[in-house]
């Protein structure tokens, strides 16, 4: 029998230094208790005065644009996705919601934290919960709230990191939770904006603005991973897009791939066939050229200065297997369909000619990413290559 007590391999980080908390079998995670409501109700609304309108709009310069997509939350059930960069940021957004109901997703640990674990749970906090047995619990009532159509807020960076510029990795709960209820997201970025004349005597951080996107659907594939990924992939373009075009502080060299491909000047019709040739595949510099030729590209010294050319840039990478080189996209390429890469070299019988696999599950990055190792990084992107042959064992 399995152990339903083992720990899951969810996306989210863990704190550390707090109390720990066991929840019970029939922990409930959505209180609904009419004194619980009451109390929640009356503690969400000192907030907002206090939090959202005295200290982030009056302090801080907060501002809210796009309001009117708010009202979609009325007709339809939706995972609300935030960037993390605040630690009021996920308190304002359930502020601008209210007196709408909204719930906030937090780690177990989270309830460990003195007196402030507890006002996080009145204030509209759901527990994360840590073993599997609670986690189907959690997913059922996960549904049962989004039916009603009650958003719930979840930070798919996980971790804070105060005014950072641009939008950081996501993870894939929120599109799983999303996925899973039939929910559709609705993107919130907080952008930065300069402090203007008089703000700049007393102001040293930029002001922070937030604006409210159209809501995106959920992309559909023909796995369950292949959706997580390409809804994940679809709605932190559509955020790192708008944060770059209306912050005054962008990313560097933001785009810069995809600027390089648009450009007519130095994406050639040869450069583009190279980069087509690659796409979803593994090929020796041999392959390369037997390919190009088919196309009408025969001219040797060109492409060995396109691939240069796309290995400078970081548009292709290359996998050195047993001294033999193969070439592959990069993943700042946005011909490239995936933000991380796990090969896998399955050699078969014959050891010459190995088949190359690119394996492209979202928990098997995440689980690296939320590892304690790397929480002081911030990880820009995994390469793994694992070298495998067919099983020689008949599995029942």
């Amino acid at each position: 029998m399995a152990d339903n007590n083992k720990k899951v391999d969810h996306d989210f980080q863990l704190l550390k230094n707090v109390k720990k908390v066991k929840l019970a079998k029939d922990y409930n995670f959505f209180n609904h208790n009419p004194f619980f409501k009451l109390l929640s109700f009356f503690t969400v609304l000192l907030i907002k005065v206090l939090v959202f309108y005295v200290f982030g709009v009056i302090f801080r310069g907060l501002r809210i644009k796009g309001k009117k997509n708010l009202k979609h939350l009325k007709k339809e059930r939706f995972i609300l996705l935030s960037n993390h960069v605040h630690v009021l940021d996920a308190i304002w957004i359930g502020s601008l919601i209210f007196p709408r109901k909204i719930y906030v997703t937090m780690l177990q640990s989270n309830l460990g934290l003195p007196f402030v674990g507890k006002i996080l749970r009145v204030a509209g906090g759901i527990t994360i919960p840590e073993t599997k047995e609670l986690m189907v619990h959690f997913l059922d009532e996960l549904k049962t709230e989004l039916s009603k159509k009650t958003p719930v807020l979840v930070m798919p960076e996980a971790s804070i990191k105060p005014y950072h510029v641009g939008i950081r990795k996501f993870l894939s709960g929120a599109f799983r939770f999303a996925a899973d209820a039939d929910a559709k997201i609705l993107p919130f970025v907080y952008v930065y904006k300069n402090p203007n004349f008089i703000q700049k005597l007393y102001k040293k951080k930029p002001r922070i603005h937030l604006h409210i996107l159209e809501p995106v659907e959920v992309v559909l594939g023909e796995t369950k991973q292949q959706t997580l990924t390409l809804t994940k992939n679809k709605v932190h373009q559509i955020m790192s897009d708008y944060f770059n075009k209306h912050s005054d502080l962008k990313e560097e060299n933001y785009n810069e791939p995809q600027k390089l491909i648009e450009s007519n000047k130095r994406f050639t019709k040869a450069r583009r066939a190279l980069l087509e040739v690659l796409k979803d595949r593994h090929l020796t510099f041999k392959e390369i050229y037997e390919e190009l030729s088919k196309k009408g590209y025969t001219n040797i010294s060109t492409l060995y200065n396109n691939l240069q050319f796309f290995l400078d840039n970081n548009l292709i990478i290359k996998i050195n297997l047993d001294g033999v080189k193969y070439y592959d996209l990069g993943l700042d390429n946005p011909f490239h369909d995936h933000d991380s890469h796990l090969h896998m070299v399955i050699k078969d019988e014959d050891e010459y000619n190995p088949t190359i696999k690119e394996i492209d599950y979202p928990e098997i990055y995440d689980a690296i990413k939320s590892h304690p190792v790397f929480k002081h990084y911030d990880i820009e992107y995994i390469r793994i290559l694992v070298s495998a042959s067919p099983s020689k064992h008949k599995h029942k």
